[in-house]
C-alpha cells in the first residue's frame, strides 16, 4: 500500500482516473476469469453424477431451457463455456491493450518531464552533477518505476481472482477453505518479510552499479582518442567491467531470489492440501463423497498456485523497483515545490520587454564563489565593455577569466551585483538578452548531423534559411571549403565533428554564432586549442568583425587580444583595465 501511495503522487487527477478504470476492468476480469473455473465443477459433477441435474440450480436450468436429455444439457453447458472463455479473453486482450498503452504513454511522459526539468535547471546544477546518473534517472528509473506500476497493477489482477475463487471455495467446503488460504497467507507472508528488504537494497546497488557502467562507458567513448593514443584501454575497460561484473552478481541475486517463493508456496500449499486430506482420513471421513470438494480444490489449485507464485513474484519485483521509485519521487517533489514558487522558464520566443544594446554592457559590484565553496572568485569586481568595441580578458589559469564570461552570459548567478545592458537588467529579460549574444567557446560542440544542422543549431528544419547559411559560412572563412564538398552543406561531420579539422570547427562555431546576427560575440579561448598558423587565420576572420559587433576575447595567447581596443585582466578577485603599451611593450 505504501507503494501505491508513492506512485499515486507522480500522476494528476487524468491519470490517476485511469488507474482506477484499469482497477475496475481488473476486477470484471477477475469475475470472468473465477466463473469460467467454477463452471468447470457443475459440469464434471454432471459427468460423474448425472442425478444431480434433478436438484438446486442445475435443475432450474435444466427446465428453463426445456431440455430433453442430460446430453442435450451437457452440450448447452460445454457451449456456454465455449462462448464465456471467448469473451473472457477478449475482454483480457482488451484490459492488456488499455493497460500497455497507458504505462507506455505515461513512461514516455515521465521520461520527458524528467528531461525538460534537467534542461531548465541553472548551470551551476550540472557543475556537481554526474550526467551518467542523469542519464540512468531519465531512462532506466522511469522505466523502473512503471515496472513497478505494472507489478501493482498485476498483483491486484492476481489478487481479484484469489479473492473471487476463496469466495467460490468457501461455498464448498469452509474448513478446507480457511485452511488452505492460512497456508497461503503464511507462505506469501515469510517470503515478504524475509526478501523485501534483500530485495531493496539489491535495487539500490542495481541503480549504483548501472550509473557507474554508464559513466565509464561515456568516458570511454567521449575520449576515445586520448584513451587510444596514452593505450589506456585496459584500465577504462577495467572499470567497466568492475562494475559490470556487480550488476550482473546482484542481477544473478535477484533472479535465485525470485524463484524461492514458487517453490516455497508449492511446497507449503501442495504438501499442506495433502496433510488437510491426510487429517480428514484420518477422522474417518468417507473418500467417496469427497469427490466433488476435491475436483474443486484441484481445479481452484491448478489457478490459485500460479496467482500466489506471481503475486510473490509482483511483491519482489517491487522491492527492488522502489529505489528508483524514491529517485523519481524526490525530483518531482522538486518540480512541485518549483512549480508552487511560480518558478517557470521563460519562454526563449516571447520578449516582452525591450532590452537595448547601443552604449554599454557593464558588470557592476560582481561577487562570486561557486557553490559549496567559500572562497571568492570575485570580491565586487566590475568591468564597462563600450558597445562596438573589441575587448580582450586576460589573466592566469584559474583567475576567472571564464567564470566572468559565465556570468555575463547568465550561466552563472552572482551572490551580489548585476550585469547590465544600458543600465538595465539583462536577468528582468534574459530571452532578449541571450538573443543578442554569439558564443564561441574552446570547444565546439558538435552535433552528429550535417553542416547545415550544426550552423542552425536548434532551429526546426522548415525555419532554416539557406542563404543565410552561406553568408556566415562566408564570414567565418568557411564558404570555399563546403562548397568543394560533394554535399556541400547536407554533408555528415560526424560525431563530435570528427571529419573536420580542429580549425574547421572553430570556424564553423563561428558561423553557428554569426547565424542570428548577434550584436554581441563572445570567444571564450576560442582558439587556443589550434597551432599558431591556424589561430592566425581565424583571428583575421574576427578582426574583420570590428567596428560591425561588440566583442569580448578571452586570450590564451596574448597575440590573440593584439588588435583589440581595451583590455581587461583577471587578478585577485577583480578585474582592471591595462594599458595595450604594458601589455605589449
Amino acid at each position: 500500500m505504501n507503494n501505491i501511495k508513492k506512485i499515486l503522487k507522480l500522476f494528476n487527477k487524468r491519470q490517476t482516473a485511469w488507474i482506477v478504470v484499469l482497477f475496475v476492468m481488473m476486477a470484471v476480469g477477475a469475475g470472468l476469469e473465477t466463473l469460467a473455473v467454477g463452471l468447470l465443477l457443475p459440469i464434471m459433477n454432471v459427468v460423474i453424477s448425472p442425478e444431480s441435474v434433478q436438484s438446486g440450480w442445475l435443475l432450474f436450468l435444466y427446465e428453463f431451457f426445456h431440455m430433453e436429455n442430460i446430453n442435450q444439457f451437457m452440450i448447452l453447458m460445454i457451449t456456454f463455456m465455449i462462448l464465456l472463455y471467448v469473451v473472457k479473453n477478449i475482454f483480457l486482450y482488451c484490459l492488456a491493450f488499455v493497460q500497455a498503452r497507458f504505462v507506455f504513454k505515461n513512461q514516455f511522459f515521465m521520461s520527458n518531464r524528467l528531461f525538460q526539468f534537467f534542461v531548465d535547471r541553472p548551470y551551476e546544477y550540472f557543475l556537481n552533477s554526474s550526467t551518467a546518473v542523469i542519464m540512468r534517472i531519465i531512462n532506466a528509473d522511469v522505466n523502473y518505476v512503471f515496472l513497478l506500476l505494472t507489478n501493482i497493477l498485476s498483483f491486484f489482477t492476481e489478487f481479484f481472482v484469489t479473492v473471487f475463487l476463496i469466495v467460490l471455495l468457501l461455498c464448498v467446503d469452509v474448513t478446507m477453505t480457511v485452511s488452505m488460504a492460512l497456508i497461503l497467507g503464511i507462505a506469501m507472508m515469510l517470503n515478504k518479510k524475509g526478501l523485501k528488504p534483500i530485495l531493496f537494497q539489491a535495487g539500490r546497488k542495481i541503480q549504483v552499479s548501472s550509473s557507474n557502467m554508464s559513466k565509464w562507458l561515456l568516458q570511454t567513448l567521449s575520449g576515445i582518442k586520448e584513451v587510444k593514443v596514452t593505450n589506456k584501454q585496459e584500465y577504462f575497460v577495467s572499470q567497466y567491467e568492475k562494475y559490470g561484473w556487480e550488476n550482473v552478481n546482484v542481477q544473478r541475486k535477484l533472479n535465485v531470489l525470485s524463484q524461492v517463493p514458487r517453490l516455497i508456496i508449492e511446497t507449503v500449499s501442495i504438501g499442506g492440501i495433502l496433510a488437510i486430506i491426510d487429517v480428514m482420513l484420518i477422522g474417518g471421513a468417507d473418500i467417496s463423497r469427497m469427490i466433488t470438494q476435491l475436483s474443486a480444490f484441484a481445479m481452484a489449485a491448478v489457478r490459485l498456485m500460479p496467482s500466489a507464485n506471481r503475486m510473490n513474484n509482483y511483491l519482489n519485483s517491487m522491492a527492488s523497483c522502489e529505489a528508483s521509485l524514491n529517485t523519481v519521487i524526490d525530483i518531482y517533489r522538486e518540480i512541485e515545490s518549483e512549480d508552487k514558487k511560480g518558478r517557470r522558464k521563460e519562454e526563449p520566443a516571447v520578449l516582452e520587454k525591450t532590452l537595448t544594446l547601443e552604449n554599454c554592457i557593464r558588470l557592476e559590484n560582481i561577487v562570486f564563489s561557486y557553490p559549496g565553496s567559500e572562497k571568492l572568485i570575485f570580491d565586487h569586481a566590475g568591468m564597462e565593455i563600450p558597445v562596438g568595441k573589441a575587448v580582450g580578458i586576460m589573466g592566469s589559469s584559474g583567475a576567472g577569466k571564464t567564470t566572468i564570461v559565465d556570468i555575463l552570459l547568465g550561466l552563472l548567478k552572482p551572490l551580489e551585483g548585476n550585469v547590465l545592458a544600458d543600465g538595465s537588467n539583462v536577468m528582468e529579460n534574459y530571452s532578449a538578452w541571450l538573443s543578442k549574444i554569439g558564443y564561441i567557446p574552446q570547444a565546439i560542440y558538435m552535433l552528429d548531423d550535417t553542416i547545415r544542422e550544426n550552423i542552425a543549431f536548434g532551429i526546426p528544419e522548415e525555419q532554416v534559411t539557406e542563404k543565410r547559411i552561406w553568408e556566415v559560412l562566408k564570414e567565418a572563412q568557411l564558404e570555399d571549403f563546403v562548397k568543394g564538398l560533394p554535399e556541400g552543406i547536407d554533408t555528415m561531420i560526424g560525431e563530435r565533428g570528427v571529419r573536420l579539422s580542429g580549425g574547421q570547427r572553430q570556424r564553423l562555431g563561428i558561423a553557428r554564432a554569426l547565424y542570428h546576427d548577434p550584436e554581441l560575440l563572445v570567444f571564450d579561448e576560442a582558439t587556443s586549442a589550434l597551432d599558431n598558423e591556424t589561430e592566425a587565420a581565424i583571428m583575421e576572420g574576427i578582426n574583420h568583425l570590428r567596428g560591425r559587433k561588440t566583442m569580448i576575447i578571452i586570450a590564451h595567447r596574448l597575440g590573440t587580444i593584439r588588435e583589440c581596443d581595451m583590455i581587461y585582466k583577471v587578478e585577485d578577485g577583480k578585474i582592471k583595465e591595462v594599458r595595450k603599451e604594458e601589455v605589449f611593450q
